[in-house]
This record gives C-alpha cells, structure tokens and sequence, in this order.
C-alpha cells in the first residue's frame, strides 16, 4: 500500500471506520473519486 505517515493516518481510519469509508478517506484526502476494487 502507501508508505510513510500517509499510511499509518490511512490504516487509522481504516480501522476505525471500515474499508468503504477508508476508500472515500483516502479519495478526499487525493481529491479525487473514489474507485472500488
């Protein structure tokens, strides 16, 4: 996945809020749409 303090902000909210908001979390964070895998 991504690295640095990115990541560990990342894996916070993942954990926290789940994977489909961790999903919007990281595209907000982007600016840009979210893509589901």
């Amino acid at each position: 996945m991504l690295s640095g303090s990115f990541s560990t902000d990342a894996q916070k909210s993942h954990k926290k809020y789940g994977y489909k908001t961790h999903k919007k979390y990281i595209a907000d964070l982007a600016n840009k749409p979210v893509f589901v895998i």
